[in-house]
């Protein structure tokens, strides 16, 4: 009965808390306003504000995820990532944001994106067979990213939320760096030398993998997306 108790409590208190004073708040359609806040909010915030509903950001840490490539395709491969965590989002500078209407859109450039995780692989890169499983690393550099969404108003506790919908993501990087450890069992002349070949053909493999991999960064800036637009009523984002 006492953890009923709380709970309906906790419920009803959520629905009544204002929204923070300390998070400033723009006209919709005032781009720029948009902007350095949310520029404000990577550099101050990127650790968390949970009165916001914002979750950390970085390090920002992934669910577990696959990437395959066409099968059509000279580069066939098949990776799966476990215990994935990105380094660099605090870096990043929002390049532009617009509203209208319903619909959001934001440039973002990140220097350097750094994913570290354990990796399993299997298949063929051009012309080299590749198997292994260990540690890896993945590097990034000069990142741009396009993100678009529409809020879809939502009913909840008599009054009106947001959800996101339509989300698209364009993720494009200047260049990329592979290290895996513990390619083809260990072997570590068969290990560097498949390391190089990675590194000297990334645009190749990149091109294949992006898709798969545009698709799992998209669900997870959605997620920590809707968080934030969950918190309160849409009405309270922004002024009138």
């Amino acid at each position: 009965m006492k953890l009923l108790f709380l709970c309906l409590f906790a419920v009803i208190f959520s629905s009544f808390a204002e929204f923070p004073s300390s998070v400033k708040r723009c006209h919709k359609e005032d781009s720029e306003c948009l902007r350095s806040t949310a520029q404000a909010f990577v550099e101050q915030h990127y650790s968390g504000l949970p009165e916001l509903g914002l979750q950390e950001f970085d390090p920002l840490k992934a669910n577990d995820f696959s990437l395959k490539t066409n099968p059509d395709s000279p580069i066939k491969i098949e990776t799966s990532y476990k215990n994935v965590t990105f380094y660099g989002m605090k870096a990043m500078q929002i390049l532009s944001i617009n509203k209208t209407g319903d619909h959001i859109e934001f440039d973002a450039n990140i220097p350097e994106l750094i994913q570290v995780g354990n990796y399993k692989v299997s298949g063929n890169v051009l012309i080299l067979p590749i198997v292994g499983e260990g540690p890896s690393k993945v590097v990034s550099r000069n990142v741009y990213i396009k993100y678009s969404f529409d809020l879809k108003p939502v009913e909840k506790n008599g009054k009106i939320y947001a959800k996101l919908h339509h989300t698209k993501l364009i993720f494009e990087a200047e260049n990329v760096k592979y290290h895996l450890e513990n390619l083809f069992n260990g072997d570590k002349v068969l290990g560097e030398t498949m390391n190089r070949f990675l590194n000297e053909n990334w645009k190749d493999i990149y091109e294949e993998l992006k898709p798969a991999f545009s698709k799992m960064f998209n669900a997870l800036v959605k997620s920590r997306l809707e968080t934030v637009f969950g918190k309160y009523p849409s009405e309270e984002y922004f002024l009138q």
